[in-house]
């Protein structure tokens, strides 16, 4: 299973028009969805890529199988950036 934590440097703020993550180290902002908070909600909760992508699987239709794909691809753009590093 693959776990993740978000970096001390990096934080969260809702604001109206959705939710603002900001990376103090590298001095960027990211405004994300409604999906992208709700990912970023259950690595706060400590869960793993592959229980993230199970319980949404859930929540959501997935007709094409495209949940799985375009969630790897989020983690990994986080991973990139440097706001997610690998845990446990």
């Amino acid at each position: 299973m693959s776990f993740f934590n978000i970096k001390n440097k990096v934080k969260l703020r809702k604001e109206k028009n959705g939710t603002v993550l900001f990376d103090i180290e590298n001095e960027k902002v990211y405004v994300l969805n409604s999906t992208a908070e709700e990912i970023i909600n259950k690595i706060k909760e400590g869960k793993s890529l592959e229980e993230i992508i199970k319980e949404l699987k859930e929540e959501y239709q997935d007709p094409e199988n495209k949940i799985e794909d375009d969630v790897r691809k989020f983690i990994d753009n986080l991973r990139e950036a440097g706001i997610l590093v690998d845990s446990k």
